[in-house]
């Protein structure tokens, strides 16, 4: 039920809470949604980071739309407010950051709004439900919040909903492959085995 990652867990849960002991767990994926719009009214969520050695929680401000003041930066903040949801993360930091991954009913620009050309206009329409994609610092426990605002991912049918977002890597690399990072390797993991004549390391999967 949570997408641990590299010592710290990404999850999402009903209400604000300050500590695991006192956040709502049960409804991470599986949690069943009545039709009534009053229902989705009233049972909102974001996304938090739980550091898994201390147990502390970070809020994650900015990828759920607050700005340092806690004023809210999304476009339509009573829709938007807790509507995020279902996050996966990468399977290790690329290109400095972490990245998480989630599903949310958030506004999206001119299309997914209230009077938007591609409807949206209540919360609870399903073809407001997207994917959206946001970066986590690499040092994440030394930050009061190491989250960045998200950003609507390319490419998603405006006239349907999209959820439930999951990211792969390539297959992994056999003995003697050329690596990047450990997670690149089958088995073993990605050793420098020499240097090239100018210098740049040989990484190499190994045992």
């Amino acid at each position: 039920m949570l997408a641990e990652q590299l010592g710290h867990v990404v999850r999402f849960n009903r209400a604000p809470c300050s500590s695991v002991n006192t956040c709502s767990v049960g409804a991470l994926f599986g949690l069943k949604t009545p039709a009534s719009r009053n229902w989705l009214e009233k049972h909102r969520y974001q996304v938090r980071l739980v550091e898994t050695d201390s147990k502390s929680i970070n809020p994650l401000s900015a990828l759920n739309g607050y700005l340092p003041d806690n004023s809210q930066y999304l476009p339509n903040p009573a829709q938007d407010y807790g509507s995020d949801y279902a996050p996966t993360a990468l399977p290790r930091g690329i290109g400095g950051y972490y990245w998480v991954i989630f599903g949310s009913r958030r506004t999206y620009g001119n299309h997914l709004a209230p009077g938007g050309t591609d409807g949206g206009s209540s919360y609870a329409d399903l073809v407001r439900k997207k994917v959206w994609i946001a970066a986590i610092d690499l040092d994440h426990w030394a930050k009061p919040d190491p989250s960045h605002p998200a950003f609507f991912l390319p490419g998603q049918p405006y006239d349907t909903d999209a959820k439930r977002p999951f990211a792969t890597l390539e297959p992994c690399a056999a003995a003697g492959a050329t690596c990047e990072a450990a997670s690149d390797c089958c088995i073993g993991t990605c050793r420098e085995t020499g240097r090239q004549s100018d210098g740049t390391p040989i990484l190499q999967c190994g045992p």
